[in-house]
């Protein structure tokens, strides 16, 4: 984040990885010190899951998926107009 600003927009940064239980477990001590989950700090924490789920709800919050559903509607729409202007 190249700057904080009280009433700016937060952004959310997941990232993911395969790792053994005891390296989640080590990267879980290593970011307890920061993991307060207070909105108006800057915090990281770390949590492990498993299975075909793995992080399936923590991205549910992003607003990235909102732009994403929008590019591709607006690309649907794109293809059949140019396939009915074509044909």
């Amino acid at each position: 984040t190249p700057y904080w600003d009280p009433t700016g927009q937060k952004q959310y940064y997941i990232s993911k990885r395969c790792a053994t239980l005891s390296q989640c477990q080590e990267a879980i001590e290593n970011s307890s010190r920061r993991c307060d989950r207070i909105w108006y700090n800057d915090w990281e924490c770390v949590e492990c899951c498993t299975g075909d789920r793995c992080n399936y709800y923590i991205t549910l919050g992003t607003s990235t998926i909102h732009g994403n559903m929008a590019i591709i509607s607006l690309s649907i729409a794109a293809f059949v107009i140019i396939v009915t202007y074509f044909r």
